[in-house]
């Protein structure tokens, strides 16, 4: 059985992103072209090891998704999505 959670290459989530994408009903499709090709990429102001993958999703209605991803890119490494709207 594969975990749909588990499809982007190099990243773990953390439980608390499981949550929320599951709660969100977040694709993790959307997660990956958030990761691949952000429109922009914030740094945290609090943590200078995260940093904020923002892309806009059409199929959601234009809403924004901010993905929060651990720096480097490691398979370690953890993302926590997070849902903002822009």
């Amino acid at each position: 059985m594969t975990d749909e959670f588990n499809l982007i290459e190099g990243f773990e989530l953390t439980e608390h992103a499981r949550k929320v994408i599951a709660e969100r009903g977040i694709s993790m499709k959307w997660i990956k072209w958030a990761l691949d090709s952000p429109i922009r990429i914030e740094k945290d102001k609090s943590d200078p090891q995260l940093l904020h993958a923002l892309c806009r999703i059409e199929e959601w209605g234009g809403r924004v998704l901010r993905v929060i991803y651990m720096i480097p890119r490691s398979p370690k490494g953890s993302s926590q999505p997070i849902l903002t709207e822009k």
